[in-house]
């Protein structure tokens, strides 16, 4: 068993018993920018809430709030330290000179569009964009109404997929685990996705990031 493999079954025998704070914790170390396997984890949940061990919308609210939490220090790290902390700081953190381009690229085209798909789809950069959202002075409220519409559909999608099929959660896991397997389960979220997204078109204001320097 390789040692995420082996971190990942330590957190899943913790959600039994600590359930809401080991979704908390981690959904807020993931949007910081920690490694972790927070999408298993809310399979995971979701699950558990299938049994009755859990129950949904607390561990929807746990993930939710974490996840906001988490994105905003990111945001107020960027608005303080700059970019020069992601020049800096950024390949010790796994951010290497290409996802931090293709984090400014997408995010001084979309703005809080970037924002908001970072959240449950392109995730490997969401801590990237949250600093630049910050070093570039892109407006707070624009960037928590999408930072909290992205997250909803991240963590409702995987908390609701993983109660869906919890009589299955072990073929489950080993489904998403394969390349093809989590395709299909990013397939699910983006349904909701659409929806959220064509909405979000027509009720939220026009925003673009100054691009001004930190």
């Amino acid at each position: 068993m390789s040692a995420t493999a082996g971190f990942l079954q330590a957190l899943y025998a913790l959600l039994p018993t600590y359930g809401y704070a080991v979704l908390g914790a981690a959904s807020f170390a993931g949007a910081v920018g920690a490694p972790l396997p927070v999408t298993f984890l809310l399979l995971a949940a979701g699950a558990l809430a299938s049994e009755g061990v859990l129950q949904l919308v607390p561990a929807f609210a746990a993930v939710l709030a974490a996840a906001v939490a988490g994105d905003c220090m990111g945001y107020a790290i960027g608005a303080y330290a700059g970019r020069p902390l992601l020049v800096g700081a950024g390949p010790r953190a796994g951010l290497t000179g290409e996802r931090l381009a293709a984090a400014e690229r997408a995010f001084a085209k979309w703005g809080g569009g970037a924002v908001w798909i970072t959240r449950w789809l392109l995730t490997a950069v969401a801590p990237a964009v949250n600093v630049l959202a910050g070093a570039n002075r892109y407006r707070f409220p624009g960037f928590l109404l999408f930072d909290a519409l992205g997250e909803a559909l991240w963590a409702g999608g995987y908390l609701g997929l993983g109660w869906a099929f919890g009589d299955v959660w072990s073929e489950l896991e080993d489904l998403v685990g394969s390349v093809t397997g989590l395709a299909a389960a990013v397939a699910a979220v983006v349904i909701l996705a659409l929806v959220s997204w064509r909405v979000l078109r027509r009720s939220a204001p026009s925003e673009r990031p100054s691009m001004a320097p930190a």
